[in-house]
């Protein structure tokens, strides 16, 4: 019997070493810290990508995935010459048939009203005494968020996750036009 994959995801996972190990030197453990975070910097900001846990990413768009083999290899690269050769960072394609579909879409939805309403929250906390950088920052993760939930449209949860992200862009809005004039 075979099975017929009617879906097709492009998923990144990572296992790279920490800056959290025993025996490394502050500096070491700096520039481990550094790397990882810059690795998850550019995978969420630069190319799209989204965290399904903290070593799983889903590639929204696999017209990006050249770019982002070129950034493994320096990626890898960078942790040789630390002293780490064993690092895996791999790209993989994965075949679903339409329930198994359904479910991952469900979660990814789940994890991005959570991102959500996280961004909400803190925009709601902080008001008052965000920084111009920081909602730079924010108004690229809502971009982000509805460049993902245009993927979702199947998800039982698109109209709540919509609403989410009108009232996310809604509050950053009128933060934006109240502490900083219209402009950041």
């Amino acid at each position: 019997m075979t099975e017929e994959f009617t879906h097709k995801l492009c998923l990144l996972a990572y296992d790279v070493a920490s800056e959290n190990q025993k025996g490394l030197n502050d500096d070491l453990k700096k520039k481990l810290a550094n790397l990882r975070s810059g690795i998850y910097y550019a995978l969420k900001h630069k190319y799209n990508c989204f965290p399904l846990q903290h070593s799983l990413w889903r590639i929204h768009d696999p017209k990006r995935i050249p770019e982002i083999k070129e950034a493994i290899k320096e990626w890898k690269e960078q942790y040789k010459q630390l002293g780490f050769e064993h690092v895996k960072i791999e790209i993989f394609k994965m075949g679903l048939d339409d329930v198994g579909y359904e479910a991952f879409i469900e979660l990814e939805a789940a994890l991005l009203l959570e991102w959500l309403n996280g961004i909400v929250e803190n925009l709601e906390e902080k008001r008052d005494k965000i920084s111009k950088g920081a909602m730079r920052l924010t108004m690229k993760r809502l971009d982000l968020a509805s460049e993902i939930l245009a993927d979702l449209t199947d998800s039982k949860r698109f109209n709540e996750i919509s609403d989410v992200l009108e009232l996310a862009y809604d509050i950053a809005h009128e933060i934006i036009n109240k502490r900083f004039g219209g402009k950041i």
